[in-house]
């Protein structure tokens, strides 16, 4: 894993070539709005935006999103995502609102809490200036990444995802 700390000030100066967004799939086709956001930048480099595990945090791991169900599986495990659900990662760079986050990373600021303890600073936030857009990162203690584009947040899911295959 990379710290998100030492890994801010090079995403200054990047250009974001592509975007996808992880949403929770329901067994009955219901897609939730909030997930992981993986980054694509033209000089090649992929990072992904996710909660830690701790659940509130923001996590930042390099290179593609992986799909913790990929298979081969077992039978019981088919059958338990079948009955649950499962993660599945969606291309949004062509999808408003985030389509306008494609372009040069000109600001990234991370922004810090203080855990329960009072000792140890955490990243929780991370706002960049992309394209003439502001993006925010933030996890809020609700082991959800949220997404606001311009001091809006990405709450729903975009009707074009909707209506699109699900890749398996």
């Amino acid at each position: 894993m990379v710290s998100l700390e030492e890994s801010v000030a090079a995403f200054v100066n990047q250009e974001v070539i592509g975007l996808r967004r992880v949403h929770y799939v329901g067994p009955d086709g219901e897609i939730y709005p909030n997930g992981a956001l993986e980054l694509r930048f033209r000089a090649g480099n992929i990072v992904v935006f996710d909660c830690s595990p701790n659940g509130q945090d923001l996590r930042l791991t390099e290179g593609p999103w992986e799909d913790p169900w990929a298979p081969p599986l077992d039978e019981e495990t088919v059958k338990f995502l079948e009955e649950s659900g499962r993660p599945r990662v969606f291309d949004v760079s062509r999808v408003s609102p985030y389509s306008r986050l494609l372009g040069v990373i000109s600001e990234a600021e991370p922004g810090h809490t203080v855990d329960g303890l009072g000792e140890v600073p955490e990243i929780v936030e991370l706002t960049l200036e992309i394209a003439n857009s502001r993006v925010r990162l933030h996890t809020e203690a609700a082991d959800e990444l949220f997404v606001d584009i311009d001091g809006e947040l990405v709450d729903c899911v975009p009707p074009s995802i909707r209506t699109s295959t699900i890749r398996q």
